[in-house]
């Protein structure tokens, strides 16, 4: 080959690199763009025990720490809000609880919606009343949380309006402090031998997956890829909704936990609001359910659902490299509150607008959005593969990316089979001590222990006459040795376990695994 033909084809092999680098270059700029990538700014937040172990975990009083690159501070009581003010005649408080929503991860502190409300109010009532809206929001609390929370300060504070701002989480399990101040997952009023249970259970086992690709995954493309080739339904919440034990009895003590608040609030003569953040196209199913309980028990109830939609929430309303909502979301939520509790007699005259016209309370819902609702909440697998990650949505909590499981792990199945196969293998058991397997099914008793070998093996649990067909929630319980990590542990990422877990599924009698 001539050297002239060479520089010709060097040439052009650099300019279709060129080329291929300035597309890719491109992609990843407009991928950035569509998926908000941007690195997820450092959180150094220390939590201390709680004194009742009902709301397990505070932030420390007097304190200075950052939250998703967000230096804040906590006053006298561990609360993100400023120096408690002493009651007087003229003072019109409100006290907000709730999660990291509340709180305002990712916000500066007068950009969460407590702080832009009670600025809301205190301008329009100028010196006839002074307003002091107190954030009582905490990172990753749960209504028990909030609960002993709300018993506590009520009665320190004296506030005239408590705000409950609920989220989809609320009916998770409690976490825990560790030694270090980060949070683990155990629920302190629960065994620590037993499963964590999350209504994101599936969602995090995805993000914590395959840290191999950890180096790609900084590419906004590869993300998107990512996610499409192996998505996640983000408005699937089956620990919510559904006719299983676990749904109903998590809703009926989250009744009882809001008739205990209600009855705190009405003692002291202080109004309760149920605040719910939810959307449209996800929270359409826990609306009609929170109104109607609301109702029931004379509670006001106000939603975020005209707001936001889950299919544009992201881009829109959230930190878009965190799905805490940003700053503006912030301000609408604040709005609504304003326009709800106006509409609802509870501020003082001095805070009340005459022009309501940009307040409307318009919350209808979409009947076929609520239909899709439960359809994706009941849509569930046949089989759960752990090695692959497969059908791992089935899953509410209990096994480790390891595939180790705690004392239990609760999951559901749907499909068609008469009988359960758990291909397992023993990872503590001993001659004197052995391993066994029990199920119950739904509502069903508990089964007779099966073995499970130090190998790998296949045990078999029959599924109670006339649910051979329906979807069914199963509780897997291990009989035997447990290995209980300390909190130290559990803050590098340990879980107890049992036994191993390999699959899941539901077959026929004449199947096989």
């Amino acid at each position: 080959m001539s050297p002239k033909k060479i520089r010709i084809l060097k040439k052009e092999f650099f300019l279709v690199l060129f080329a291929l680098i300035f597309s890719l270059a491109a992609a990843e700029m407009i991928a950035r763009n569509f998926y908000g990538f941007q690195t997820r700014p450092p959180t150094n937040i220390k939590f201390i025990p709680a004194e009742q172990p009902e709301q397990s975990y505070a932030l420390p009083p007097n304190s200075s720490m950052v939250c998703l690159g967000i230096p804040f501070t906590t006053n006298e009581l561990g609360l993100r809000d400023g120096p408690i003010l002493p009651d007087s005649d003229n003072l019109f408080r409100i006290l907000c609880f709730g999660d990291s929503i509340t709180f305002g991860s990712g916000v500066a502190t007068e950009e969460t919606y407590p702080n832009v409300l009670e600025n809301t109010l205190q301008a329009r009532a100028g010196e006839a009343a002074k307003i002091d809206i107190i954030n009582a929001g905490v990172g990753g609390y749960n209504f028990q949380n909030i609960l002993a929370s709300a018993n506590k300060l009520i009665s320190v504070l004296h506030p005239n309006v408590v705000v409950y701002a609920f989220v989809e989480n609320d009916l998770d399990d409690s976490f825990s402090p560790g030694p270090r101040g980060a949070l683990v997952e155990m629920d302190p009023l629960k065994s620590p031998d037993a499963a964590f249970i999350e209504v994101w259970y599936g969602a995090k086992w995805k993000n914590r997956l395959s840290p191999k690709s950890f180096l790609f995954s900084t590419f906004a493309l590869y993300r998107l890829f990512s996610r499409m080739i192996n998505p996640y339904p983000m408005n699937k919440l089956p620990l919510l909704l559904g006719s299983g034990p676990e749904t109903k009895q998590r809703w009926k003590l989250w009744e009882e936990r809001l008739l205990k608040l209600k009855e705190s609030c009405d003692g002291s003569g202080t109004r309760l609001v149920l605040y719910q953040v939810g959307m449209r196209n996800r929270s359409e199913v826990l609306y009609r359910k929170f109104k109607s309980i609301c109702e029931q028990h004379a509670i006001l109830f106000a939603s975020t659902l005209p707001l936001f939609d889950h299919y544009t929430y992201s881009k829109r309303n959230s930190l878009r490299y965190d799905p805490h909502p940003n700053k503006e979301a912030h301000q609408l939520m604040a709005a609504r509150l304003d326009c709800f509790l106006q509409g609802s007699g509870v501020l003082p005259e001095a805070c009340v607008r005459m022009d309501k016209t940009d307040c409307s309370n318009d919350e209808e819902i979409d009947l076929n959005a609520e239909r899709t609702i439960q359809l994706i909440a009941d849509d569930m697998p046949a089989e759960i593969d752990l090695t692959n990650s497969e059908g791992i949505i089935g899953i509410l909590g209990g096994i480790g990316l390891e595939r180790r499981m705690a004392r239990s792990c609760l999951f559901r199945l749907g499909g068609a089979g008469n009988k359960i196969a758990v291909e397992s293998k023993a990872l503590l058991g001993t001659p004197a001590e052995p391993q066994t397997l029990s199920v119950r099914i739904q509502d069903s008793s508990l089964s007779a222990p099966i073995p499970v070998n130090e190998e790998w093996s296949t045990v078999t649990f029959d599924i109670p006459f006339g649910m051979e067909n329906q979807l069914i929630e199963v509780e897997l319980i291990a009989n035997g040795p447990v290995h209980i990590p300390t909190l130290a542990e559990r803050e590098g990422g340990a879980t107890p376990y049992s036994v191993e877990i390999r699959r899941i599924k539901r077959i026929h009698s004449s199947d096989s695994l």
